[in-house]
């Protein structure tokens, strides 16, 4: 499916063909490999107890029930006519699928982690493990889409997600053995976080006293948080500390105690910026996905929105036949909750 549709450059073709992607629904067993058998004239992929399984039967179980597969086929189609494929998207499809292949290593299941990833990647319309940097390709494609899209109607997808207090903050933070009872040494350097912040800043607080390594070095910057932002990523005390705050504020201190190992941190948070524009136009990368995240979860249905935007602008689409045209359009109205 992927080749014909690097070949049809300027027609999408949505010819829906199942059988070439039967890997994933019969296992190759040398026991039932019959490879070069027919039936009736049907090309037969397996034998089980006697009993043929033929490509025409198995296109038409597929073809009948798996809508969700036939949807990626025209997702896929789409996303990868709209954008036109640059070195820029293929470094970055390169890199995804590398850092794909390194978790799944680390799980330590030696080349079964090949298994998962190319029965994950079927779901997706992709027929084996190689497919995996088409896959990559189709989802940098995809992210440059979405990214248009945004950036183009920013203004129309932007509220949803000011309501969830969006901000980007800066952090500070030193340790101490009991918050109640401060050693000397705790003591003074507590004073002279204070002391930096208010005759110097608190980034000038943070890259000379701050004990967080990940943020001191970076003026104390963290990122971009909202009131989705999991407590698994930034403590629950902090977040709720920073969505209490405005645009250049800076919170009292903070006590926050890891129940797994009982160290206790204090921390105090800043408020860098609360206008979503500005904090994508200036922000990092980092920052940019973050937001370009928050508008897509925030915003229901806009990745198939941006989807059929992009179809609407694909001058030749053609389908099979009337019937894969319907199904598609039937199951986008599902998604969306139309049809219910």
């Amino acid at each position: 499916m992927v080749e014909i549709l690097k070949e049809n450059w300027f027609v999408v073709l949505l010819a829906v063909i199942l059988v070439g992607f039967v890997g994933f629904f019969v296992y190759d067993n040398n026991k039932y490999n019959v490879s070069g058998k027919s039936s009736e004239g049907s090309a037969v992929l397996a034998s089980v107890a006697q009993q043929d399984i033929t490509a025409d039967g198995v296109y038409e179980d597929l073809s009948k029930n798996d809508d969700a597969l036939l949807f990626n086929f025209y997702r896929n189609a789409v996303i990868n006519e709209f954008i036109p494929t640059t070195d820029e998207l293929k470094a970055s499809a390169k890199n995804m699928m590398m850092n794909i292949e390194a978790n799944a290593q680390s799980s330590g299941e030696g080349e079964a982690y090949k298994l998962a990833i190319t029965a994950e990647l079927g779901n997706y319309g992709y027929s084996k493990y190689e497919d995996l940097i088409d896959y990559c390709l189709t989802f940098a494609k995809e992210k440059e889409m979405d990214t248009k899209y945004i950036e183009k109607h920013f203004s129309d997808v932007q509220k949803a997600v000011e309501e969830k207090q969006a901000r980007t903050i800066s952090i500070i933070t030193m340790s101490v053995a009991d918050p109640e009872a401060l050693t000397e040494e705790e003591q003074k350097k507590k004073d002279a976080i204070v002391k930096e912040i208010e005759s110097e800043s608190f980034a000038d607080a943070a890259k000379k006293l701050s004990e967080d390594v990940q943020t001191a070095g970076n003026e104390g910057f963290y990122g971009y948080v909202d009131a989705d932002t999991s407590s698994s990523e930034l403590a629950s005390e902090v977040l709720e500390a920073s969505l209490s705050l405005n645009k250049g504020e800076t919170s009292d201190w903070i006590i926050v105690k890891n129940e797994n190992t009982g160290a206790t941190t204090l921390y105090k948070v800043y408020v860098n910026e609360t206008d979503l524009k500005k904090i994508y136009d200036k922000g990092l990368d980092s920052t940019k996905d973050a937001v370009l995240t928050a508008i897509l979860q925030n915003n229901e249905n806009l990745d198939l929105v941006i989807l059929e935007d992009a179809a609407n602008q694909i001058k030749d689409i053609t389908y099979t036949n009337k019937e894969t045209k319907k199904r598609i359009e039937s199951y986008i109205s599902t998604l969306k909750g139309e049809n219910e």
